[in-house]
């Protein structure tokens, strides 16, 4: 590996646990390693992205929110129907954000 603080493990999963892994990597578009790194880091209090804390994180789904909508705001102004079509598509897009936070199966509910 290149990472010379990495350690290999292998892990044995019943087929059921094996599908759920599938589903949640798939959910995040990850590989099954990259996904249980992650799970990992969250399931230890750790962030979810390599290096940062937190509260980095939440600072950082702050600044992407505000970037979001500024970019809406700017598409408000060029399309036709400007801030009813923002406004339409609003559910669809947080939707598709809760899928992705809280992965394939909260579509179920």
């Amino acid at each position: 590996m290149s990472n010379d603080h990495s350690v290999r493990i292998d892990i044995s999963l019943p087929r059921a646990d094996l599908a759920s892994l599938d589903r949640f990597a798939a959910g995040l578009r990850m590989t099954r390693s990259a996904a249980i790194r992650y799970a990992v880091r969250v399931a230890g209090g750790g962030s979810t992205q390599a290096g940062l804390s937190q509260g980095s994180d939440e600072e950082l789904l702050l600044h992407n929110l505000v970037a979001v909508e500024q970019v809406i705001k700017l598409l408000e102004r060029f399309l036709p129907g400007g801030p009813s079509i923002a406004a339409e598509v609003l559910p669809l897009a947080v939707g598709a954000a809760q899928l992705r936070i809280g992965g394939p199966g909260d579509a179920e509910r």
